[in-house]
């Protein structure tokens, strides 16, 4: 009969007690047994009334299996062991109160009084919790994915819920060196209510803690501090400073009410070094395009951004990640009657400076976005898949859709994208590789042999030149790109919305070199398939099979007569390239200029 109810430990029991019929009620006295290994012992009495207002039970259950009990009725993680629980409840009709609550073992112990409000109209709970031992797995070994370490824990709470209204009279808990100290009433819903709250959170180490699915957390420490007030429909939260590792924010947050709530963002910082927050994980397994697709259709939040008003400033001094080093970081935000503007994201870097621009508006039932980006001489610095510090790249993006998700966006894309990187010193690219496994090395490598032998691939230039009219990528004219062995010229076309693809690459070495070595060049070939699944089809002849049967060579034969000749002869091949893809894409570049106030605003 229990097994099935909810919240009734689905165990075992063998019960007994003697029952005696008052004018009050039913008397319960004598009552022992066992559920579980767990044995049972108390008395009460069971008012026959509504809501059984006047029914009182005095209960004391002792096991040496704490867990068996736990894990019947929830999902919390308790060492294993012995332990002592007693207490009453009392229920006062729309009242259940639980007074002299205590749970008794080895390496710690608790008390709770509780009054719990049974009346559907309004939340109520009454609450004063303390708890202290040797061992916080004592009560909590873990939950989920999260498993707790063994340490030393105090805390006690003491406060009231009335409606949305939480008032605390002392929230002071200590788990190892971390601590937590609140105070004060926080109201969620009664925009003239008048609080004010505390908090303060400081752990010293977030190692110490435990672990997450098996991994530690890295060695830094982590505080949050805030003054949180309410009143004249605003809740606001001053002061706020949260400091992790290395890394320090503060700012303010302000949540207007209504029937469309706002949320005003303002958070500064000196300095933010970002580390992992647990240790590394396990290699990422190659993907499967479940769908055969590798743009995701993912949703765009429409409902949630029609019913949310909002502003975000952000303003960091320094910030770090490994080698990436930016600096005088702005990004300005609005979000307002569904439409999302980005007015300004700019950073400088080791070297350059990158401007955007963004926007994603969906009030209407289609959304529309757009993205402007603008980088001079930008260089990132020393990232997992480049070793050259010289690195640097000018780049020039305005792109234009509608839809309402990532797949339909992508295929409705208008625009031009323009990347000029000179310099680099590429390792095999890790980012590449977790999407496309190995498969993508056979290509690669059949690009450019080179790669087979050497440890890294220098490159003098890569010049992107891109023209996008819905949902279809073609260079403008060609992407073309010189190492300090080889060069390519890459013609083709991308299709966003079947994800289809068809990229000729002509290639030559740019020096002689010994037979052996040019015989493994294949100065034509073909990239075919799709995005999520691409195949390399090549003939040394010139002539490009896939599927087993010829075909046509696209735009190599022209370049093969026109651009190759022009370019085999060019001394500076890497700026005759740039200055005809500025020429093809002249008057479809963003307008932002870096440096310009007036573009910034």
């Amino acid at each position: 009969m229990f097994a099935e109810a909810t919240g009734v430990p689905a165990l075992p029991y063998d019960i007994s007690g003697r029952l005696r019929v008052q004018d009050d009620g039913f008397r319960l006295t004598g009552i022992n047994g066992s559920l579980g290994t767990t044995g049972v012992s108390g008395e009460g009495l069971l008012v026959p009334e509504e809501m059984i207002a006047g029914s009182w039970f005095d209960v004391a259950v002792r096991g040496a299996k704490l867990e068996e009990l736990v894990e019947s009725i929830s999902d919390l993680e308790v060492r294993p062991g012995p332990f002592e629980l007693q207490g009453k409840v009392v229920f006062r009709g729309d009242l259940v109160e639980l007074s002299k609550v205590r749970l008794d073992r080895a390496a710690g112990d608790a008390r709770l009084d509780l009054t719990i409000g049974i009346d559907t109209t309004q939340q109520y709970l009454d609450f004063d919790v303390a708890a202290n031992g040797l061992d916080l797995r004592s009560f909590l070994r873990g939950t989920g994915s999260f498993e707790a370490f063994e340490q030393p824990f105090s805390i006690t709470a003491r406060g009231n819920l009335r409606g949305p209204h939480w008032t605390f009279d002392e929230l002071d808990a200590a788990i190892g060196d971390a601590t937590v100290i609140a105070a004060g009433d926080l109201e969620f819903e009664d925009a003239r209510a008048v609080t004010e709250f505390e908090f303060a959170l400081n752990i010293p180490s977030l190692a110490s803690l435990g672990k997450i699915d098996g991994r530690r957390f890295q060695d830094q420490a982590f505080s949050v501090a805030a003054h949180v007030s309410g009143g004249d429909g605003l809740l606001t939260a001053e002061k706020l400073d949260v400091r992790i590792g290395d890394s320090d924010m503060h700012g303010k947050v302000v949540v207007r009410k209504g029937d469309i709530p706002e949320i005003d963002i303002d958070v500064h910082s000196d300095r933010l070094v970002f580390r992992p927050l647990l240790e590394d994980a396990e290699p990422v397994a190659e993907p499967e395009f479940e769908d055969g697709r590798l743009i995701p259709d993912i949703a765009m939040p429409v409902e949630a951004l029609r019913k949310l008003n909002g502003s975000l400033n952000i303003d960091v001094g320094e910030l770090q990640r490994r080698a990436l080093f930016l600096k005088d970081i702005e990004l300005d935000a609005r979000l307002e009657n569904g439409r999302l503007d980005v007015s300004k994201a700019r950073f400088k870097a080791r070297s350059g400076e990158l401007l955007a621009r963004a926007a994603y508006d969906a009030s209407a039932d289609t959304g529309t976005a757009s993205l402007d980006i603008v980088a001079r001489s930008l260089a990132l610095g020393l990232l997992q898949t480049n070793l050259d510090h010289l690195m640097n790249s000018d780049v020039d993006i305005a792109l234009r859709t509608t839809g309402n998700d990532l797949r339909s966006m992508a295929g409705n894309m208008d625009g031009v994208v323009y990347v000029d990187t000179r310099g680099g010193r590429f390792e095999s690219n890790e980012y590449i590789k977790a999407i496309y496994g190995d498969m993508l090395e056979e290509t690669l490598n059949t690009i450019n042999p080179f790669r087979k032998t050497d440890d890294y691939t220098d490159f003098e230039c890569i010049i992107v030149p891109l023209s996008v009219a819905d949902g279809m990528v073609t260079g403008a004219p060609s992407i073309f790109a010189s190492t300090d062995k080889i060069r390519f010229v890459i013609q083709g076309s991308v299709d966003l919305k079947s994800e289809k693809i068809r990229i000729g690459v002509r290639s030559t070495p740019r020096k002689i070199v010994s037979f052996s070595a040019a015989e493994l060049i294949n100065p034509y070939l073909q990239v075919v398939g799709t995005l999520s699944s691409p195949e390399l089809a090549v003939d040394e002849t010139g002539v490009l099979i896939t599927g087993g049967a010829a075909v046509a060579t696209a735009g190599l034969s022209l370049l093969a007569k026109g651009l190759w000749d022009r370019l085999s002869k060019s001394g500076d091949a890497c700026k005759q390239m740039s200055e005809q893809a500025l020429k093809e894409l002249e008057g479809r570049l963003p307008a932002l200029v870096i440096g310009d106030p007036a573009a910034q605003e």
